[in-house]
């Protein structure tokens, strides 16, 4: 799915949200409440470490979603990882730390502009106890069953912590950088 105009009317600024992750990246865009959109991007190929083709697949989905809306100005908000300062120690596999980090990696590096939201700055209330939009509800998803969406719905949140905590300035403005490298060493 790709942003539509129609749906947004005069509204600003446009916030996408992106969830990223080392097997699943959700991406919903919105402005104030107004669902305008969203896109799970699936890795396909088995191991516990993302290919390049994946990375790739969620550069050029946000690519889409932050470049598809004329003038009006775009925040991206992205979901970071947890301070492993405050913990004993990281939890879980150190795989999925790994792949985190490198989906985390290459969106920072094509969209230096992103917001950072930590997982504290937002709450994640289940299915049915939060008025989730509709197009962001599984078929199967129903009062605290989560299938694949739930990271979209996450993205969904993050967007909104981001239009609480940050006020639009034009350094926000999203921009891509088709070539991070190049462009660094300008």
């Amino acid at each position: 799915m790709r942003p539509d105009l129609s749906l947004c009317g005069s509204c600003r600024p446009v916030v996408v949200g992106t969830d990223p992750g080392g097997r699943w990246t959700g991406i919903a865009a919105r402005t104030g409440r107004r669902y305008l959109g969203h896109e799970l991007v699936t890795r396909t190929e088995p191991g516990p470490i993302p290919s390049r083709e994946y990375l790739d697949q969620v550069v050029t989905a946000l690519a889409g979603w932050t470049q598809g809306w004329g003038d009006m100005p775009v925040l991206l908000a992205v979901e970071g990882a947890r301070r492993l300062g405050r913990e004993p120690e990281p939890q879980g596999d150190p795989a999925t730390w790994i792949a985190l980090g490198m989906v985390m990696g290459v969106i920072e590096s094509y969209f230096p502009q992103a917001i950072i939201i930590l997982p504290t700055d937002y709450q994640r209330p289940p299915v049915g106890a939060y008025p989730y939009p509709d197009q962001l509800i599984g078929p199967d998803e129903v009062d605290g069953d989560e299938g694949v969406l739930c990271h979209c719905r996450d993205a969904w949140l993050i967007a909104g912590a981001a239009q609480q905590r940050h006020r639009w300035r034009p350094e926000y403005r999203c921009s891509f950088s088709p070539d991070p490298l190049r462009s660094a060493a300008s």
